[in-house]
């Protein structure tokens, strides 16, 4: 759960504050007390990142139970610190309400962690439930869960966060009208990134139930720097100096994913594949020695960095990667739908054509 939603990581730290208080109390902030502190606060964290890493890239079944079973001890570890943490609440109101957002922030990620890691223990080898199928009967809480995942995690907390940050700097405007510009900005700020947020969110939700994405008529056709779509010759990466071609022979399998946290479309080659080369009117170019060993480098680089040849981001798409992912797996089949798809020239034209 946290080796895919990163940004819960930033829930914990309010707990992990709170623990600090408590083991201050324990240990002390001397030599070694700080240093054995240090590790009980930080330790379950990693053990629940370790047992997730194992349980998701082993091959058998025990180790997958092994890691299981170090995800949901370390889970156990915070949920405890969190329970021992409540006895700290004789501090001062501030504090008080400091110590109880992040014992109950701490608390709901870490008990979902153990739930999974539970349930992972006695059902290793169940598949996870794909959250674009959803029962025609499931309740609210069970809609609410499964529209959290198709959002994530990430973009769920950075909007939560962001949301609080500005309703802050709102209370702080009622009460301090004469810190208003700077006030003003921070809540400006931090209303961008809830608004990156629910871009974001709103973009995952579409690639995982496959539909366009909902801002991909708002991006400014200027910033538009590469677009990667079908043509009859094959896959092409139109930019401004003209066309990069896969042919259709040379596409091996297409998958749909995240990279980063993104949107993307996985694309297997063939070994042999060398792409093809167009100018910016759609004219075939002689790829010299120098270009094609270019393009072997690069897709030497995402084989290296994400065991793909061809990784596209959501940003290079037309209408989003869940799109562009369904597409393509039908055209690989699909000949005669190839045939009525555009030119490379065709294409590179309507992508090249003046901005309005």
């Amino acid at each position: 759960m946290l080796t895919r939603h990163y940004g819960l990581l930033i829930l914990l730290l309010f707990a992990v504050a709170a623990h600090a208080s408590l083991v201050e109390r324990w240990l002390g902030r001397q030599p070694p007390g700080f240093q054995i502190g240090f590790a009980v606060l930080l330790a379950p964290i990693l053990l629940v990142l370790l047992g997730e890493w194992i349980a998701e890239d082993a091959t058998t079944t025990p180790w997958r139970k092994r890691g299981f079973v170090i995800a949901g001890f370390g889970a156990l570890w915070h949920l405890v610190l969190d329970l021992l943490s409540l006895s700290l609440l004789n501090q001062p109101e501030q504090s008080r309400l400091f110590l109880l957002a992040g014992v109950a922030s701490g608390a709901l990620v870490m008990g979902l962690v153990l739930r999974r890691a539970v349930r992972g223990v006695f059902e290793p080898d169940a598949a996870e439930p794909d959250p674009a199928q959803a029962p025609a009967d499931e309740s609210l809480v069970a809609r609410v869960q499964r529209e959290a995942t198709l959002i994530g995690g990430t973009p769920l907390v950075l909007f939560l966060i962001s949301l609080g940050f500005v309703v802050l700097a709102g209370v702080g405007i009622v009460r301090n009208p004469q810190a208003l510009p700077k006030l003003i900005g921070a809540g400006g700020f931090f209303f961008l990134c809830g608004a990156i947020a629910v871009w974001m969110g709103l973009e995952r939700r579409a690639m995982l139930l496959r539909q366009p994405s909902p801002f991909a008529g708002l991006r400014p056709r200027f910033l538009q720097r590469t677009l990667v779509v079908p043509t009859q010759d094959g896959l092409a990466f139109l930019d401004r100096k003209g066309a990069t071609v896969y042919v259709w022979d040379q596409l091996r399998g297409v998958s749909l994913g995240e990279y980063q946290g993104n949107a993307a479309v996985f694309i297997d080659l063939s070994e042999s594949a060398q792409p093809r080369r167009y100018s910016d009117v759609g004219q075939p170019l002689d790829a010299d020695a120098a270009w094609l060993r270019k393009q072997s480098w690069n897709r030497s680089l995402q084989r290296t960095l994400c065991d793909c040849d061809l990784l596209i981001m959501g940003l290079a798409t037309q209408s989003g990667p869940g799109v562009l992912a369904d597409q393509l797996g039908t055209l690989l089949t699909d000949y005669d739908g190839r045939a009525a798809l555009p030119s490379v020239a065709e294409a590179l034209a309507d992508f090249l054509r003046p901005k309005r």
